[in-house]
């Protein structure tokens, strides 16, 4: 399917959603009866939305809470979307409200988050007494929708479950009919089951799970050469599979995906090519092949500067040429090259300031502002230990800001063992042994969260056995 037609596709079904279900058929055959073709490919979809409902609860009815607010009762619902009664009740002040959400299954599609975006602005521009006041606007990542990697409001197990019933609803449609919609969104089901299970510590399964995400993203890509959205699938189940594999294996995965971004190239698609090339040259950075990483890190760089170039205020953008930036650090302390590695990291922070300073509210922002901070007293350390000490306070500090505890843990350890290295070298043993105690008791928390910081807790546990008198 060509973009033109998927968009006219999108535009028909976002049109079709806004009518009861019993109006949708006689709405197409009056306005799409001449292009059969249109009118049964949003049919499907319909059915498909229909039959999703029964599966997939809006994300609110699974969350108890929507940032400050606690979901009182289910008001009402429509084909995009469902609106809750809500409260809040973070202590501030005490106020009644309406959430109104998009539909599980509905927010991937650019057509309905347009709509629904512009329903948006309009409330937002209208200031009268018989009118609802618009009070604010964002995003979940609950239920259906829930991202495990960004856990400022998602609920794991609630997600994993919704995740579960949309691969059953998947497996459904295949039986039925095994139509193109229908392995997507068996693709979308699976790796968002890899991803949640990994972040589960459910490695196995989500290895199954990310397997068969790219067998099905295969054969898509296979039977629809030029439909881009299959292409873009097929990149993204290598990306996920490339999580579950060995590291030659990953490699290699990676190396196909950034294949497929790259002769797909167009300035919406530049983002997925730089994130394959980050990947292939932070691999090989770590591998200690620093020469084979350096033409990887530097197509990601262009790519990404170009598109802050397209898009300067976009902060995602900025963000992955931060990160490219850092990236070149890594490489340049590989080489030994620490004036280097610093003159780049302190560039990154640069970027990471502005986009903390562009939304205080971004928990992610502000995580990857403290972890940059770490990184650069990391370096610090081998050239001034009273330079390096300030870096790592001012990561305890945005670190204590980060609203999400499992994020905050990672910070506050991190950054106080950077701290207890600092002192360590300044000669102060004192304060040196007080911030390894501390760390040394956040850790085992944050093991929980991640086994990966189990090396950097046994450092700390190494530091701290060297004080005096010290005990657990």
């Amino acid at each position: 399917m060509s973009p033109g037609i998927r968009r006219d596709v999108e535009t028909a079904f976002a049109a079709a959603l806004e009518l009861a279900e019993s109006e949708q058929a006689a709405f197409l055959a009056r306005e799409y009866g001449h292009d059969p073709d249109l009118r049964a490919e949003v049919e499907s979809l319909l059915r498909a939305h229909h039959a999703a409902a029964d599966f997939l609860e809006p994300a609110a009815a699974r969350a108890p809470r929507i940032g400050p607010y606690r979901i009182v009762d289910h008001v009402g619902a429509g084909g995009m979307g469902s609106v809750f009664r809500a409260e809040r009740d973070d202590g501030q002040f005490r106020q009644q409200v309406a959430i109104k959400m998009i539909s599980a299954g509905l927010d991937t599609r650019q057509e309905i988050v347009r709509r629904f975006l512009h329903e948006r602005q309009i409330l937002a521009d209208l200031a009268h007494p018989s009118i609802a006041r618009l009070l604010d606007g964002g995003y979940t990542d609950t239920g259906a929708q829930g991202n495990p990697n960004r856990q400022n409001l998602g609920d794991l197990a609630a997600a994993l479950e919704s995740y579960g019933k949309a691969e059953r609803l998947a497996r459904k449609l295949i039986a039925g009919q095994s139509s193109d919609e229908a392995k997507r969104l068996m693709v979308d089901a699976l790796t968002a089951q890899a991803y949640g299970s990994l972040a589960a510590n459910q490695k196995a399964k989500g290895a199954s799970k990310a397997m068969e995400a790219l067998q099905v993203a295969r054969e898509r890509a296979r039977s629809g050469s030029q439909n881009e959205n299959a292409q873009l699938q097929l990149g993204t189940a290598l990306q996920c599979a490339a999580v579950f594999a060995t590291d030659e294996d990953a490699l290699s995965y990676i190396r196909e995906e950034a294949s497929v971004f790259e002769e797909m190239l167009a300035p919406n698609r530049m983002r997925n090519a730089a994130l394959a090339h980050k990947y292939i040259g932070g691999a090989l950075n770590t591998k200690g092949d620093a020469d084979g990483a350096f033409a990887h890190l530097k197509r990601a760089e262009e790519l990404d500067a170009a598109c802050v170039r397209e898009a300067p205020n976009d902060p995602e953008h900025k963000m992955d040429l931060a990160i490219d930036l850092s990236q070149w650090g890594e490489y340049y302390e590989r080489k030994n090259d620490i004036p280097k590695a610093i003159e780049y990291t302190q560039t990154a922070l640069v970027l990471r300031r502005e986009l903390v300073a562009a939304d205080p509210k971004e928990m992610r922002a502000q995580e990857r502002l403290a972890y940059i901070l770490r990184r650069l007293g990391d370096l610090q350390l081998n050239v001034s230990a009273r330079q390096a000490l300030a870096s790592y306070e001012e990561a305890r500090s945005v670190g204590e800001r980060l609203q999400t505890q499992s994020l905050r843990t990672v910070a506050l350890a991190t950054s106080l063992s950077g701290i207890g290295a600092a002192y360590r070298k300044i000669g102060d043993s004192r304060r040196y042994c007080s911030a390894y105690a501390e760390s040394t008791k956040l850790y085992p928390e944050v093991i929980k969260q991640s086994p990966w910081y189990a090396e950097f807790a046994a450092e700390a546990e190494k530091a701290y056995a060297l004080c005096s008198g010290a005990s657990h």
